[in-house]
């Protein structure tokens, strides 16, 4: 920080002797030395650690959120490339794949809803012509979607879409993106603020149920009741509760894994060995239903594509060797 000037206070009723004084620092100038932030499961997460923040890559979105410096694409963490969520702010941010962790440019949303369209939109369309009045059956349930810079994507392609997050600017597009949906005559997207999976059955154990846990698995099971599929491009802690409740369901997935999150699911395995790298995930991830598949798509950051065409076989959805789910319990 570099200071216009200085001055000292006294504070009200004390004496001039023997009591602590304040110094006050106009600043005219500041950048970020240090940033953390909340990540969508209420866990602290640091994005730059003191002393690496040098302001390269700053500027503004058109929301006036600040975009902060390069390691903002990172979203700090170890060698096990845990990270933070996307906080959707900014369009354009800057990017910067060079250890290919998470790489926020506005292109990776127009490869991905281009690859879904190819994949999935015939079968998605049908579905959703042969229940046109209902707005939601067939959809795409975007998880963790942000202000829905995909969902906007899919609608402008005639495609139903529910952004699904809990964060408070869940949904809000920016002035030109708004333009862009009213112009082009599509109905838009709806959006649900609520923790996907989140103490839902087979969406992961919760410790201590709280209302909105409540609230969030019923949402869920909702959603999942009419959806046409689950996508999730680096939904970070949703990751395999999407493909959890995708796989119960039986529906198609297709997520964009990123950050590993080690420390969280620690009790991850694959061929008796812990889940740390982005890798390892990947193959973790594929080897939880029988005709999962992957696919690479040319945008900068992790663009390594796990998805399921919900063909699944009757039986034997998971190998018997690494379950994704405990089982159930009949009551």
């Amino acid at each position: 920080v570099r200071y216009a000037r200085s001055e000292w206070v006294l504070p009200r009723g004390a004496s001039a002797e023997g009591e602590k004084v304040l110094l006050l620092l106009h600043a005219c100038e500041a950048r970020i030395t240090a940033l953390s932030v909340v990540s969508n499961t209420g866990t602290a997460r640091r994005l730059i650690a003191a002393g690496e923040g040098d302001g390269e890559g700053e500027g503004e979105g058109d929301d006036g959120a600040m975009v902060v410096g390069k390691e903002a694409a990172g979203w700090g963490g170890a060698d096990d490339n845990d990270c933070g969520a996307d906080d959707g702010f900014g369009e354009e941010e800057a990017t910067s794949g060079a250890d290919g962790r998470h790489v926020f440019s506005e292109a990776r949303f127009g490869v991905f809803a281009d690859w879904l369209d190819a994949e999935f939109g015939a079968q998605l369309r049908a579905c959703q012509a042969s229940n046109s009045e209902m707005r939601r059956v067939g959809a795409v349930l975007d998880v963790g979607g942000g202000k829905g810079e995909l969902s906007l994507l899919l609608a402008l392609r005639g495609l139903r879409a529910v952004v699904v997050d809990p964060r408070e600017h869940a949904g809000m597009l920016s002035r030109r993106q708004r333009k862009q949906l009213r112009r082009s005559g599509s109905e838009g997207f709806e959006t649900e603020r609520c923790y996907f999976g989140r103490g839902a059955e087979g969406g992961g154990a919760v410790e201590a149920m709280t209302t909105v846990d409540e609230i969030s698995a019923e949402m869920t099971t909702k959603l999942l009741a009419d959806a046409g599929m689950v996508v999730g491009l680096h939904p970070d802690e949703a990751t395999e509760a999407i493909m959890c409740l995708a796989i119960k369901n039986r529906l198609p997935f297709a997520i964009a894994p990123c950050c590993v999150f080690s420390r969280i699911f620690g009790a991850r395995r694959h061929r008796g060995r812990a889940v740390r790298t982005h890798a390892q995930l990947c193959d973790y991830l594929q080897a939880q239903a029988v005709g999962t598949r992957r696919v690479t798509l040319p945008f900068d950051g992790q663009n390594t594509i796990i998805y399921h065409l919900g063909d699944y076989p009757p039986a034997d959805l998971h190998p018997p060797e690494q379950p994704l789910c405990k089982p159930c319990v009949e009551r």
